[in-house]
């Protein structure tokens, strides 16, 4: 059983005797057994986080028994329940619907449209080209498109980037594809089969899926390089390759679902040599990553090590600095190129000896976003999975902390709002927080999404005057402690 403020929030883990492990996840609460043994822990290690791996009396359930509540807690955008079933001794993720957990099905995945992004030969961005798409069957199950010609200059570096989803039965819901497979001239040179994953392959899930959309748009578009065959290194593969020999390559990627439901989309490739169109990148590059090879790359105060990317192409980056006396921080494009294995940056320059420093970006919504921290006593580094700018800056300045209500009723919950100047990462980085009633430590549940804590309880609160005492800390040390009187009626 797990409580936390961010990733999955209110979870629970249980083994089956079959040798696997069910995970329910962003739970609303708990049945009353295992609240309170929660919250049993929590007080015991004064903490709304707990993690709770081992009992004294190890609790059995069974099929059919009420555990918990669905919600939406930890890092969640809507009341639902995550569901997972893993394999207990690997952790590797089960395809549930392998076990018959599975609503009907009958419907194709459905394509909204398929985009040809044209980049130069260093793979610096040059345009996009939506391409039309002639559908060839009327079947409910087995949808056909032809997108025609594709004529490619053999100098450039070409992506099918195709927006995708499947829906089952009585659901509006848009989820992923359970397989795909690339045929060349009627022959399979790739495919995957989604059966089983593990969690490394977050990092290298954008070899397939195409993160410039993903970080415009929020919209998830399957990605097919038309130079080289993608390693798809979380599932196994028989690879074959790309074999260019005839003036016209003819195509086909076929999308499946579980239940065979298909849809499939053919192409001709020929590819001609133009020298007269001149491409027009972004940005202009000032550092060439080799392709399948490492590189280290050395600025003033950074050191940027990538190391060997599977299947990589030749990459153009534009990398700078801007340092003042307070922080440093570096520029980097384009920042949509994922990376199969991360990439180190290290921070050579001496800010402050004495504070923490933290290490920053930007989330859609442009706010500043904690990502780790470092002491300068410590080599100060991070690793990313794709290229986003980043600053390293002293954060000297405290949470504030805010109470919502000044007179509340007994029984009423007590609300604070807690906030930073820079907002924690919602992955792994919190405000950290403490709140003393009347001399004793009490629970107040992390409202992450709305910077809130709320009180579990009100068993330490009397009628008249009550004296609160919150501490609230950030990731870089920063403290505010304030005192409160709040009066019951």
């Amino acid at each position: 059983m797990k409580v936390e403020p961010g990733g999955y929030g209110n979870s629970i883990y249980i083994k089956h005797p079959e040798g696997y492990t069910s995970v329910y996840a962003h739970l609303d609460s708990f049945n009353p057994i295992i609240d309170s043994l929660i919250t049993e822990h929590q007080y015991a290690q004064n903490s709304f986080t707990v993690d709770i791996t081992t009992f004294k009396n190890p609790i059995t359930v069974e099929s059919g028994e009420f555990i918990a509540i669905m919600g939406n807690t930890g890092r969640s955008f809507g009341p639902h329940l995550h569901f997972e079933i893993r394999e207990t001794t690997t952790d590797k993720l089960i395809n549930p619907f392998l076990m018959g957990i599975k609503p009907a099905d009958n419907r194709s995945p459905i394509i909204k449209y398929v985009e040809l992004k044209v980049a130069d030969a260093n793979n610096l961005p040059y345009k996009n080209n939506l391409l039309t798409l002639k559908n060839t069957s009327n079947s409910k199950s087995d949808k056909k498109f032809d997108l025609g010609k594709i004529e490619v200059n053999s100098q450039n570096q070409y992506d099918l980037s195709i927006a995708l989803f499947d829906q089952m039965n009585g659901s509006s819901n848009k989820n992923g594809i359970y397989s795909i497979e690339w045929m060349q001239h009627d022959s399979t040179i790739q495919e995957i089969c989604l059966n089983k994953m593990e969690f490394e392959d977050s990092d290298n899930i954008y070899e397939i899926m195409d993160l410039q959309k993903k970080l415009g748009s929020n919209e998830i578009n399957y990605l097919f390089n038309l130079n080289r065959l993608h390693s798809f290194s979380f599932v196994e593969n028989d690879k074959s390759s790309i074999n260019s020999k005839k003036e016209i390559e003819n195509y086909k990627i076929i999308f499946s679902d579980f239940e065979g439901n298909q849809t499939s989309v053919t192409y001709q490739l020929k590819k001609i040599s133009n020298s007269t169109i001149q491409l027009s990148p972004t940005f202009k590059p000032n550092y060439i990553l080799p392709a399948n090879k490492q590189a280290l790359i050395q600025t003033k105060n950074f050191d940027i090590f990538i190391p060997n990317q599977q299947n990589a192409k030749q990459q153009g980056i534009y990398i700078d600095e801007i340092t003042n006396n307070k922080s440093v921080a570096l520029v980097l494009a384009p920042n949509n190129v994922p990376f199969s294995n991360k990439v180190e940056i290290r921070c050579n320059l001496n800010i402050n000896q004495d504070k923490i420093l933290s290490w920053l970006s930007s989330n859609d919504k442009g706010e500043r976003v904690v990502i780790d921290t470092c002491h300068k006593s410590n080599v100060c580094q991070i690793a990313m999975t794709e290229l986003k700018n980043l600053s390293l800056e002293i954060d000297s300045i405290p949470p504030t902390i805010t109470l919502l209500r000044q007179q509340h009723t007994l029984g009423k919950p007590i609300k604070f709002q807690i906030t930073d100047n820079f907002k924690p990462d919602n992955k792994n980085l919190y405000l950290n927080y403490e709140v003393i009633i009347n001399n004793k430590w009490c629970l107040f549940n992390y409202d992450l999404k709305n910077d809130m804590i709320v009180s579990a309880n009100n068993n330490y609160l009397v009628k008249g005057l009550n004296n609160l005492s919150v501490v609230v800390t950030d990731s870089a040390g920063n403290e505010n402690c304030s005192n409160f009187q709040i009066e019951i009626k």
